[in-house]
């Protein structure tokens, strides 16, 4: 299932998508694994959010430019911005820096503060879903450390995939 048509400029979107897929999964492993999310992993994932969002803005469908660049830069600020302020107010305990940069990259993937925002609010429901059974066992406790990159990489694929099927359903129940 992929959300958009793959033809013309689309097919080098999805290709790109493709790449990011391999490079976010390698992350999410790393992660997991070493609660680590490393910079040349990130950066590589940098490299491909960025060209990406440059085909899109200049061959995406309806969006104006200056639109476009309005909403990447808002995106980028709603996930990388609040990671950072949060990484600031915590001295990094709350949050890490490999957070920090790998929301300010998928910010850049997602493209709209919307996508990023509906990233965010998934990602914060999977870490929910995983560590409130863990707390409630006692294998988990308020100050335990979970690796959070992985919840922001499916918060983003659950928005790329279904984030327009989400808002569609949601603005017809609201009747607008």
């Amino acid at each position: 299932f992929w959300p958009l048509a793959v033809q013309g400029w689309a097919v080098v979107d999805f290709g790109l998508w493709l790449v990011a897929v391999v490079v976010m999964m390698a992350l999410a492993v790393y992660d997991l694994r070493w609660m680590l999310l490393p910079n040349k992993l990130v950066g590589i994932l940098a490299g491909v959010a960025g060209v990406r969002a440059v085909v899109v803005l200049l061959y995406g469908p309806t969006e104006a430019l200056g639109s476009g660049l309005i909403g990447l830069v808002g995106a980028v600020l709603v996930l990388g911005g609040l990671f950072y302020v949060l990484f600031q107010i915590s001295a990094g305990r709350w949050i890490g820096g490999g957070d920090v940069k790998l929301g300010a990259v998928l910010g850049m993937l997602v493209l709209t503060p919307l996508g990023a925002t509906m990233a965010l609010f998934a990602a914060s429901l999977l870490g929910t879903i995983y560590s409130v059974p863990g707390m409630v066992r006692g294998g988990l406790g308020r100050t335990s450390r979970i690796p959070f990159g992985p919840f922001l990489i499916m918060g983003t694929f659950m928005v790329v995939l279904f984030g327009q099927a989400v808002v569609d359903w949601y603005i017809g129940r609201l009747g607008l």
